[in-house]
């Protein structure tokens, strides 16, 4: 889990902001028929932009948006997203300019397999044939 500041009362408004939220998304994936165990805003814009880019892919591409303080990973297909994930890149929610290329590195490949194989699953839960990696925070050397 994060290790954070305490502040009761904080606490208490960013979870009854984030059950809004969540009922919120949970609705609107109802509504368009998406079965995923989360979701986040950004879902919805990331896959919107890779379609748009990339209209004729076949297959489940990874999409990582590199922000400050972590990754946002979307599993997508053809049709639709088909998982989210969210993987700070240090349990201390560390800002991405604190970090060595290697710390940065070796988050995304502990996300990779979080978002492959979730808790104790044995075997992939996707077959990702593209990874996209894009962001404010992406550095391409």
């Amino acid at each position: 889990d994060f290790i954070r500041e305490r502040n009761s009362i904080k606490e208490l408004l960013a979870v009854a902001i984030r059950k809004d939220l969540f009922s919120f998304f949970q609705q609107v994936g109802q509504e368009a028929h998406f079965s995923l165990q989360r979701i986040s805003l950004n879902c919805f814009s990331i896959d919107e932009l890779y379609r748009r880019f990339f209209p004729n892919l076949i297959g489940q591409s990874l999409l990582v948006n590199f922000t400050e303080r972590g990754f946002e990973m979307v599993v997508s297909d053809e049709q639709n997203f088909l998982d989210f994930n969210f993987k700070p890149y240090t349990p201390f929610l560390q800002d991405i300019e604190q970090l060595s290329e290697n710390e940065v590195f070796s988050a995304f490949s502990a996300g990779v397999d979080e978002i492959q194989k979730p808790g104790v699953a044995e075997s992939s839960m996707y077959s990702i044939s593209q990874i996209f990696l894009f962001g404010t925070y992406f550095k391409s050397h």
